[in-house]
């Protein structure tokens, strides 16, 4: 699995947490992960996400990958206002007549933000789709 993304917590705004957050993903093609392991599915096992506590430095590891991810650094943190998509106002008690014009409208000036961010909510390519928790109990 791949490095996916590392957050130093005490790099975040308001927290002095001394932990790394890590997000590993697989990218393999044998098995091809995005699809025969579900790898986009929440909880699939070819995602792991983990919390480590900052102790000692940290060790650099060499994966056995042909490919590895450019590493990028977050240089800053930017707070924007958010919204949720519209095929999620009703279930939050929005009261809105969405008309076919309005939801062009909403779409158009980038509701829910679009990109790589931390926090906020999701932008549904198709449409609005959360993962049931495996840990419930489902028939």
């Amino acid at each position: 699995m791949q490095l996916f993304l590392q957050l130093n917590l005490t790099t975040l705004p308001s927290n002095a947490e001394n932990s790394l957050i890590q997000l590993f993903y697989c990218t393999s093609e044998e098995p091809l992960c995005e699809v025969d392991c579900d790898a986009y599915s929440a909880f699939s096992e070819s995602v792991v996400c983990r919390k480590i506590k900052i102790e000692n430095p940290p060790v650099q590891l060499k994966p056995n990958l042909l490919e590895i991810f450019e590493e990028k650094r977050i240089v800053a943190w930017v707070p924007v206002d958010d919204y949720p998509h519209y095929e999620e106002f009703d279930g939050l008690g929005v009261d809105i007549d969405v008309n076919d014009y309005e939801i062009l409208e909403i779409e158009e000036v980038g509701i829910p933000k679009i990109g790589d961010k931390l926090f906020g909510w999701p932008h549904w390519v198709q449409s609005v789709e959360y993962p049931f928790d495996r840990k419930t109990t489902h028939k």
